[in-house]
Formats: C-alpha cells, structure tokens, sequence
C-alpha cells in the first residue's frame, strides 16, 4: 500500500496533467458513471436500450461499445430524420464531454439487442459492460420495463 501511495506522489509530480489524468482513467479510476439503464419488454428477436451517461472528469471520453450475454450482437444506433422519413443507423460510438452528460433515448442515440437469446420480459435484469475509449469497461444493471414505457421495442 506504502509503494502503491509513492508511485502514485511521484506520478502526480513528475508526469504532465494530460498524462496524469489519463493513467488514473485507465487504473480504474474513471469520472464514467452509466445510470437509469432499461428497456421496454420485447415479445421479438430485437430490443432497444436506454441510458444515462455522466462524466464527471476533465477530459472527454467515447462510448466504442456495449456487450451483453442477453444478445447475439450489440450495436450502437442513432435515429435521424432525412426527408420527412425518421431513418435509424448503426454508429462507431458516442462521445461523451468532460463534465456532461448524455442520454442514450427513444428517437436519439441509443443500444440494439440483436438476436435476443430470450425475449425481454418486464422485470428481467441483465448487466451491460459499456466500453470506453479511455475509461475503459463499466458495468451497469439493465431493468425491462413494460411495453410502451416511453421507447420503441424493436426496429
């Protein structure tokens, strides 16, 4: 514990902010927080996640991925309009600011179960690891919900 304290007082002395800040995200010690993580209950092969996303730190993070057993795949989707017609894509991921929030929603950015190894059903729960590019992984609960809880069941 005694070499664990030094080497952390050595580091904070001799490396540079930008090389401090990263080294502490990347020992676990990450400003990533994943709440209120859910989705609707889904009678098919597909469902739609939803959540929170807070970064408390000074420097920005990305959300790369989402994996979970509950799912064949996992895919990070974003819905946009483009003539008048609501169009929903596959995205590399979700920036999240230093000190910001965002929200992964119903009509926005949000996670695809993809070949449901089971059907979502109300008051199931899951884990999701949710992957950053600096934080590294973060694990979070995922509730079902009833149908028609606010978001969409499947594309």
């Amino acid at each position: 514990m005694i070499r664990t304290f030094l080497a952390a007082a050595f580091l904070a002395i001799a490396l540079p902010a930008e090389a401090h800040d990263m080294a502490s995200m990347t020992h676990g010690e990450t400003a990533i927080a994943v709440s209120d993580v859910w989705a609707n209950a889904a009678p098919g092969s597909n469902g739609a996640v939803y959540a929170m996303i807070m970064n408390g730190g000074a420097a920005a993070d990305r959300l790369i991925a989402v994996k979970s057993d509950l799912a064949a795949a996992v895919e990070l989707h974003a819905m946009s309009e483009e003539g008048g017609v609501m169009q929903m894509r596959k995205v590399d991921g979700v920036d999240v600011p230093a000190g910001g929030m965002v929200m992964l929603e119903s009509g926005g950015t949000h996670i695809m179960l993809i070949g449901l190894k089971a059907p979502l059903r109300e008051g199931t729960t899951g884990t999701l690891t949710f992957v950053f590019e600096h934080a590294g992984d973060v694990s979070a609960e995922l509730t079902v919900r009833a149908g028609g809880s606010g978001g969409h069941d499947h594309h």
